[in-house]
């Protein structure tokens, strides 16, 4: 019959409607509550990955003023260096790679020192050579000067000792030519006596 099957139908619809009114409230608070979790696990995750972004941040700006800080530094102690200030020593508050630059660039200062003390001493020892090398060349100009003298005087005193001796020559040819014709006079007085 069909009024029964219509009345079981309805029924059966009806038990369904109250079904689902009763588990509907139930249903939804689950959802709530799943929403809910879904919603503080979204919120965490997103705090999380907030703080890790600004940690990040933090760590990456500090990590770049510090670089920064550290590399101004060496450049101001470079300055110095290029100026001439050989006392300039680099001291970096750091215990990474910069610290390693620190300590090669007072090592490299103290090399720079030692060979400009070393240039400086090479300098000193060579003008004071320099000076002795000049008195030693006036010594030796006074000398050759003094001797110069003395062999221009030997010179003119030999000059006059030829001029003496030819003079003597002269005067003993001539002694020699009057005691020749002397001689020959007296021979011939003697001759004709």
């Amino acid at each position: 019959d069909s009024n029964t099957i219509f009345g079981i139908g309805t029924r059966a619809i009806a038990n369904s409607f109250k079904l689902y009114d009763a588990v509907l409230p139930e249903l939804d608070k689950l959802f709530v509550k799943r929403l809910s979790h879904h919603t503080l696990l979204r919120n965490i995750d997103l705090l999380i990955t907030i703080s890790v972004i600004l940690a990040l941040s933090y760590l990456f700006t500090g990590l770049n003023i510090s670089v920064n800080q550290s590399i101004r530094q060496v450049g101001d102690a470079t300055q110095r260096l290029a100026d001439g200030d050989l006392t300039t020593r680099l001291h970096l508050n750091t215990h990474d790679e910069m610290n390693q630059i620190s300590v090669n660039f007072n090592y490299m200062v103290e090399k720079f020192e030692a060979l400009i003390q070393q240039v400086i001493s090479a300098t000193t020892q060579m003008a004071a050579a320099s000076e002795e090398l000049s008195m030693v060349a006036k010594d030796s100009a006074t000398n050759i000067e003094k001797q110069r003298n003395e062999t221009d005087q030997v010179a003119t005193a030999m000059n006059q000792m030829s001029a003496t001796v030819q003079e003597v020559a002269r005067n003993a040819a001539s002694a020699a030519g009057s005691a020749n014709s002397a001689y020959r006079s007296e021979e011939h007085t003697s001759e004709l006596q």
